[in-house]
């Protein structure tokens, strides 16, 4: 049978040399996604660990921030 001019066997060959052909870009963008998810979870868990760090360390500052207060509030303490 001819569709178009070319036989179904021809047009059925050059699918499949087309999707065979492709495969290599398909892989390249599966290969590229991995490595961009993987550099972005590890941007993501530095990120977390600093917001982590500077949290405590702002939380230790509130703390030390208010146990002076209520030192100079009730004179036990001496603030300079």
């Amino acid at each position: 049978m001819k569709l178009g001019g070319y036989s179904l066997k021809k047009l059925e060959g050059m699918f499949e040399s087309l999707l065979w052909n492709s495969r290599l870009v398909v892989i390249a963008a599966v290969v590229s996604s991995l490595l961009t998810s993987i550099g972005v979870f590890y941007v993501a868990t530095v990120d977390a660990y600093y917001m982590l760090s500077h949290l405590a360390g702002g939380i230790a500052l509130i703390g030390l921030a208010l146990y002076l207060s209520h030192a100079s509030e009730a004179g036990h303490g001496k603030t300079t």
